[in-house]
């Protein structure tokens, strides 16, 4: 037995793939009682979960925009409802095609600019809606919320970061005065931030070297590996998963403004597909 099951909060011990599907559906099946996120049904079905035994892919979760893996000790440490937060996540990194966007990025920095922003959106939902949380911190590790980039685009904090880690290897130093505590999981209560985390209200480069998300995207599939069709490359089959996403986002996007009770200020939200910087 892995020691992080003595931190385990899930009344369920998940060890194999069929219990994974078993309770991926149950959580399904609590996604579709509320009318606010069972909106997500088409992203959510659109992958498929595979449970990460050995850690091969990831420590937490992390998808390829065809696959997610799943390692078992983080799933055995969520609650009902930080597992639909952990989907939902997975799923916005899809929804929002950050593989196109990131495709020749920093691949590091890519995932904490987007996770800021995925976690913020479901933070937002999680406001409305009860079967819905944020992820737990990974052992070892926090997840970000900071409200420190208002709402910029994953685009510009991606250079923000690159910026202040530049400056900082410069000698510069961060300054730490603003409200909000990255690092800090809110689902958390009031627990102290776990070391090697900021302790002031902006990001600090210690935060980005040691940066263990809840979930994390990487490159599409390409030729031999599952997803991709034969002989296809990375950037071949990215675009195919593009343009999959983007009518997934447009689909989610008008039911979302059909539905009354959606709240008005998240719809916008849905529409990040397209990058609103010229890289």
């Amino acid at each position: 037995m892995s020691a992080n099951t003595l931190y385990q909060t899930n009344e369920r011990t998940i060890t194999s793939q069929t219990e994974l599907d078993d309770d991926i559906n149950r959580s399904l099946k609590h996604v579709a009682t509320c009318n606010v996120v069972s909106t997500f049904i088409p992203g959510l079905t659109s992958l498929r979960y595979v449970l990460d035994i050995e850690g091969k892919h990831c420590d937490t979760a992390c998808t390829d925009s065809f696959t997610v893996w799943i390692h078992p000790d983080y799933w055995n440490l969520c609650t009902g409802p930080q597992k639909v937060g952990l989907l939902i996540h997975e799923m916005l990194h899809c929804l929002w095609i950050h593989f196109w966007r990131f495709f020749n990025s920093d691949m590091r920095l890519a995932n904490i600019a987007t996770d800021i922003v995925v976690n913020r959106f479901v933070k937002e939902l999680s406001n409305v809606s009860n079967i819905i949380a944020l992820p737990p911190n990974p052992p070892g590790g926090q997840i970000i919320y900071t409200d420190e980039f208002g709402n910029d685009s994953e685009e510009v904090i991606y250079n923000k970061l690159a910026d202040m880690a530049d400056e900082e290897e410069k000698g510069g130093k961060p300054d730490d005065s603003s409200e909000g505590k990255p690092g800090k999981n809110p689902s958390d209560g009031d627990d102290p931030p776990k070391p090697g985390k900021g302790k002031g209200g902006k990001l600090r480069k210690s935060d980005l070297d040691d940066y263990k998300g809840p979930g994390d995207f990487k490159l599409p599939p390409s030729k031999g590996e599952e997803g991709a069709e034969e002989g296809e490359d990375a950037g071949e089959t990215a675009k195919k998963l593009r343009d999959k996403w983007e009518q997934t986002q447009q689909s989610i996007a008008q039911a979302a403004r059909l539905k009354g009770d959606f709240p008005g200020n998240l719809v916008e939200e849905l529409e990040r597909t397209s990058a609103s910087m010229d890289w």
